[in-house]
């Protein structure tokens, strides 16, 4: 039943699917099925993770429905620096190696046809600015072919916030999560040596940090509520 819920929600067209012009949710209507979830298991605010293409709907979110954001936690996120060519650039026009998952990926007709023509960017791109507030981890690997991780790890950096490698944040038992959360609201881990998703292909090692820092985003906001309970 939860999954035939979602299904009628989530209207964005999946791979291999049929083209039509509304092949991909508009900005507008975003906030709309996102909140209504919420709604419908009775939440006014939810933490959310997001993976690469999945980053532009948490963009939505936080420019059209930024009260219902408690937390976000983006894995190799598409949404940020998108004024750099990196994304279009590398997707469309470098052939992908046939054997490789991306090669399938990249040569999906509805992908394909998604970035290159139905990619809004100057309504997905995402500034600190717009998250101000909202406690917020990013993940994201140095050797990312789709995104400018250079440009993104240095724009974060010119906002104050700090930044770990991933192999420190492991080391330490995902100690670094919890130690910024009282240093601002946004955080920075990278995976040196890593290419877009490739933490996919350790989950052991992975997952279990993510987790850490899903928890930790988590802890932030309910010591939030409960101070404002307070006052």
């Amino acid at each position: 039943m939860f999954v035939r819920n979602l299904s009628s929600f989530f209207s964005h067209a999946h791979v291999s699917s049929p083209l039509y012009r509304h092949s991909f949710l508009q900005h507008r209507f975003v906030p709309q099925q996102m909140t209504a979830m919420l709604a419908i298991h009775g939440f006014s605010k939810g933490a959310f993770l997001a993976h690469s293409y999945g980053s532009t709907w948490l963009s939505y979110m936080c420019k059209y429905a930024k009260s219902t954001v408690a937390a976000l936690l983006f894995l190799d996120p598409i949404c940020f620096c998108l004024h750099y060519s990196r994304l279009t650039k590398s997707f469309v026009y470098h052939r992908a190696d046939p054997g490789t998952s991306s090669f399938m990926v990249r040569t999906d007709i509805i992908v394909n046809w998604t970035i290159q023509r139905s990619f809004p960017w100057s309504w997905i791109i995402l500034f600190a600015e717009q998250m101000e507030g909202i406690p917020c981890t990013i993940f994201l690997g140095d050797k990312d072919a789709l995104v400018p991780a250079e440009k993104v790890e240095s724009y974060v950096k010119t906002k104050g916030a700090p930044v770990c490698d991933f192999e420190d944040a492991l080391a330490t038992d995902g100690e670094f999560f919890y130690r910024t959360g009282e240093e601002g609201d946004l955080n920075l881990c990278v995976f040196r040596g890593h290419y877009h998703g490739q933490w996919c292909e350790e989950p052991d090692l992975c997952v279990p940090t993510i987790g850490k820092a899903c928890d930790a985003l988590c802890k932030k906001v309910e010591e939030r509520m409960a101070l404002k309970r307070m006052e």
